[in-house]
């Protein structure tokens, strides 16, 4: 991988790093600048059909000429490739800019689901100022996320707040 090769091995003890872990990489790192160039092969974008909020908290507009697309596709297959996720700030961007009723998690699985609870409960989203108010809001016949499972997974019978809320993005 690309951080295999710009990283030199280390040894601590009986464990040599870098490790590589399934399904992780160095996303959101100049050290994907590989993949980004492999990505220029990449066709025209159409226009959005709703509105899009990228890994910086900018808002694209959806539809026709109100979207710059030439430049919405420069900034998904570089910038977003190589530089950091603003995971918080675009949460808030987006709740702020469109008003939703509900968010939903598409996935891979719900490994956000605690961060999007950590981010609702800064905002105070809907009245959910804590970890509790989180878990009681996924229980009302409103929830505040709904997480979808993964291709080709049942339903998960668990709901979204029996998800760990942990500081991890």
């Amino acid at each position: 991988t690309s951080l295999k090769a710009a990283l030199p091995p280390v040894a601590r003890g009986r464990t040599r790093f870098p490790l590589s872990l399934p399904g992780h990489s160095a996303f959101h790192t100049p050290l994907m600048a590989p993949m980004a160039a492999e990505l220029e092969q990449t066709p025209p974008f159409a226009p959005p059909t709703s509105p899009l909020v990228d890994g910086s908290g900018r808002l694209w507009p959806a539809g026709g000429e109100a979207c710059d697309v030439a430049a919405l596709r420069e900034y998904t297959i570089h910038e977003q490739v190589v530089a950091p996720y603003r995971f918080a700030h675009s949460l808030e961007t987006a709740i702020g800019a469109l008003d939703p009723e509900v968010l939903v998690l598409l996935g891979p699985g719900a490994g956000l689901g605690g961060a999007i609870g950590q981010v609702l409960s800064c905002m105070r989203w809907r009245g959910i100022d804590s970890k509790a108010a989180f878990a009681q809001a996924q229980r009302s016949d409103r929830p505040a996320l709904i997480t979808l499972p993964p291709a080709g997974a049942a339903p998960a019978a668990e709901a979204a707040e029996e998800r760990p809320l942990a500081i991890n993005e």
